[in-house]
């Protein structure tokens, strides 16, 4: 496995969007499953699960009559979707599912392995987050055709500025609500990422993708410039712990 060494540091003034090694459909499997190993210590130190439960309670304390339904767009290995699932339950008081979707057949693999062991019914599924369309859930219960609300964490940061639009409309298009979680582009947000990769990792790959994540990121201006492309209206978007923003849309906002 060949991780590139990291770019000189260069200005954060513009998005500095290059390929990183997870995205690589070549990556060693083993290597990759190291890497998610990372990023779930990370996730879990960030407390991005948590965040993601408080924006959507709102919103599932409105499902009457049937199963609240999540979906986990660019899931990942499935962690945080069990995370998430875990504390939307305890929070409502009641079973809520959270289904997943991935472009690689190894992160869908360990995410349906881990839902499994953990005893959770969900489904995860590959799919193309930016060709669409995203799935919709299985075995629909009436008047659940389409998600209650579809969620990403650290994904569009990916994805070139006339792309991420095109994601969100796929999301909106699966979900009658959205809520993003993703890095916010500072200096103070690259010297965390450079210490928390190393310290909670062994994986060259995250050691290299956490910082350029950072240098790839977008400000909270040009999520909003995002936001307004992709159509979305009545959208808002607060600043949260660690240096990263949520979006949260709902349909019947506008």
């Amino acid at each position: 496995m060949s991780v590139p060494s990291e770019p000189p540091a260069a200005s954060l003034a513009r998005r500095r969007v290059e390929p990183e090694v997870m995205d690589d459909p070549d990556l060693d499997p083993a290597a990759h499953r190291q890497a998610l190993a990372g990023l779930k210590r990370l996730n879990a130190m960030s407390g991005t699960t948590g965040s993601l439960a408080r924006a959507l309670t709102p919103i599932l304390q409105n499902v009457t009559g049937r199963t609240p339904r999540v979906l986990d767009v660019a899931c990942g290995g499935g962690d945080g979707a069990v995370a998430l699932a875990e504390q939307l339950s305890t929070r409502l008081r009641r079973t809520v599912e959270v289904d997943g979707c991935d472009l690689s057949p190894v992160a869908v693999g360990e995410a349906n392995q881990l839902a499994l062991q953990a005893g959770f019914d969900a489904d995860f599924r590959e799919a193309d987050a930016l060709a669409g369309p995203l799935p919709t859930p299985a075995d629909p219960e009436p008047g659940g055709e389409h998600y209650d609300a579809a969620v990403s964490s650290l994904f569009l940061h990916h994805l070139q500025d006339d792309d991420a639009p095109r994601v969100l409309r796929n999301m909106a298009e699966a979900a009658n609500a959205i809520v993003i979680s993703d890095l916010r582009r500072t200096r103070l947000g690259l010297a965390m990422a450079h210490v928390a990769c190393r310290a909670l990792s062994r994986s060259p790959v995250v050691h290299y993708d956490g910082p350029q994540s950072v240098r790839a990121a977008f400000t909270v201006e040009e999520f909003v410039r995002v936001a307004d492309a992709a159509g979305l209206k009545g959208y808002e978007i607060r600043k949260v712990w660690p240096q990263r923003f949520l979006l949260i849309w709902e349909r019947g906002d506008g």
